[in-house]
């Protein structure tokens, strides 16, 4: 599948399943059947980027393409490197 305007190809890479599907930009809705690959064990770097290759090349996308990753939802409580910060926590 193309891009077709409006419209880009979503992952969502979670810690037991990586997620994906053809998005409609303006509503934000999948405009695809989502597709799921329980997440690799370990997830390494190259297991995860294999299933999101895998994922992608079954949609036959070739457009934009935009991911989700798991992390703190805390806002300011850890850097990217995910190292606990206390002098961030107050505030």
């Amino acid at each position: 599948m193309t891009d077709p305007a409006g419209r880009a190809f979503g992952i969502d890479i979670g810690g037991t399943g990586i997620k994906g599907g053809v998005v409609d930009l303006g509503t934000g809705e999948l405009s695809t059947d989502r597709e799921r690959i329980p997440t690799p064990q370990p997830s390494t770097p190259e297991a995860v980027a294999a299933i999101v290759a895998q994922i992608v090349t079954d949609h036959q996308w070739t457009g934009p393409a935009g991911a989700t990753f798991p992390g703190d939802h805390q806002e300011r409580r850890r850097p990217l490197g995910g190292q606990r910060r206390p002098e961030l926590e107050s505030g």
